[in-house]
């Protein structure tokens, strides 16, 4: 069997601008070496492509002005959901050791809260909450986020 570059071949297959025979012909492998490497797979990023291509061409239209300003906002939220996503995996962490260490129900009680709050607060789980609450409670945290960077900032 000759070998072939399994990755770049999926890599090439999850775009979706290749069938599986022209597939086979670049990687110099059989149809059913393609097909048995593809079965049940997705074209994962198919769709992220035509998504990027909208994006190049709305961008296209933007002014430079307009353009930094559209590029500092989705830098801005890049780094808020990484902020989230930080604190929530440091909540997570604190609250095993919580539901390791006490002996009291209540502080168990108070773990799992808690564990459920931030669940809704990150739309993770938003089985208890109303979505104008759970959109409150964003704006709100959001805010204080914003505050909490513009200090750290300045």
């Amino acid at each position: 069997m000759a070998k072939y570059d399994k990755e770049a071949l999926l890599a090439d297959y999850h775009t979706g601008d290749y069938t599986q025979r022209q597939l086979a012909k670049m990687y110099k492998v059989s149809l059913g070496t393609v097909s048995t490497a593809t079965k049940g797979l997705y074209k994962k990023t198919e769709h992220l492509i035509q998504h990027k291509v909208e994006l190049i061409q709305a961008t296209a239209e933007l002014t430079t002005s307009e353009l930094n300003a559209f590029e500092h906002s989705v830098q801005f939220k890049v780094a808020m959901l990484r902020d989230i996503e930080s604190f929530s995996n440091l909540a997570i962490r604190k609250a095993n050791e919580l539901v390791k260490s006490s002996d009291s129900g209540n502080d168990f009680r108070a773990v799992v809260e808690g564990v459920d709050k931030l669940s809704v607060l990150t739309k993770i789980n938003d089985r208890h909450a109303k979505a104008a609450s759970i959109q409150q409670n964003t704006q709100t945290n959001v805010s204080e986020l914003v505050i909490t960077r513009a200090k750290r900032e300045s």
